[in-house]
C-alpha cells in the first residue's frame, strides 16, 4: 500500500495551493506519467485485494455458521496437501 501511495503522488505533479496552481514535479517528464501510472495501478490492485478479503471473510463467517467450512478459491495447491 506504501510503495502504490509513494508511487501514485510521485506521478502527480501539480498542486493547487490557495486557488494558484504550481507545478512540484520531482521527475522529469517522462518518468512522472510512468510513475503516476503504475501507482494508479497497485492502488486498483490493492483495492481488489481488500475486497476479496472481505467477501472471503463473509462466505467464510456465514458457511461457518452454518456448520460447514468453505475452501478459499485461488489458494495455492500446495496447501492442499498439507489438509
Amino acid at each position: 500500500m506504501i510503495v502504490a501511495l509513494v508511487m501514485f503522488f510521485l506521478g502527480a505533479d501539480e498542486i493547487t495551493v490557495l486557488g494558484e496552481t504550481t507545478e512540484v514535479s520531482l521527475l522529469p517528464a517522462p518518468l512522472d506519467i510512468v510513475f503516476g501510472l503504475v501507482g494508479f495501478l497497485l492502488i486498483i490492485v490493492l483495492l481488489i485485494a481488500i475486497f476479496l478479503t472481505l467477501v472471503y471473510i463473509i462466505v467464510a463467517t456465514v458457511k461457518a455458521i452454518s456448520g460447514s467450512t468453505w475452501t478459499y478459491p485461488g489458494a495455492i495447491a500446495f496447501v492442499e496437501r498439507y489438509r
